[in-house]
């Protein structure tokens, strides 16, 4: 029998600081620390995990990496397959991010039309628009924002004291009964 209070694919733990602290990415980027301890710590698979947490995990780094560099980085960096752009399109559909998603269509239907030229291409100039557009829909980081709000509307979302989160993660990521 699967204990809930146990198993990742019905929890998303997040600390007291993540949860409290005011600034919008504060819990976004809790969640997604998350994650990748489960990820990399736990050797989890990705459909091991809350579908929430991972959506917003995919969300979370297609961000980071199109704010950090535009959308050429995050195709260099994360060479994203189907399964992460259909879970940050999920995603984005699930927090209600309309223009976002709008955005991150386009960017989609542009990398699967255009493979060659993602794969060679430093900085292909026809992602530029795409990447102007993120920056202005996101000046007030309103997709943290969306974020934050959904996360704390899922099942098995749970808070920890900051005293207990390092060793609550670690103990979830060492309990993974497949590795």
């Amino acid at each position: 029998m699967i204990d809930p209070e146990t198993d990742p694919r019905q929890l998303i733990l997040v600390s007291a600081y993540g949860m409290n602290e005011p600034s919008p990415w504060s819990l976004p980027e809790d969640v997604f620390h998350y994650v990748q301890v489960m990820l990399e710590g736990g050797q989890y698979r990705r459909n091991e995990l809350a579908p929430a947490a991972v959506q917003l995990h995919s969300i979370h780094r297609y961000r980071g990496e199109v704010c950090n560099g535009g959308h050429s980085q995050y195709i260099g960096n994360v060479c994203p397959g189907p399964d992460e752009l259909e879970r940050i399109e999920v995603g984005l559909t699930a927090i209600g991010a309309d223009s976002f998603l709008e955005n991150f269509r386009a960017f989609r239907t542009w990398l699967e039309t255009h493979p060659d030229e993602a794969e060679t291409e430093l900085r292909p100039a026809a992602l530029d628009p795409l990447d102007s557009r993120l920056y202005a829909l996101d000046e007030d980081h309103a997709l943290h924002r969306l974020l934050k709000d959904w996360i704390l509307r899922q099942p098995g979302f749970v808070v920890v004291p900051n005293a207990d989160y390092p060793q609550r993660l670690k103990t979830l990521a060492e309990h993974n009964p497949l590795r």
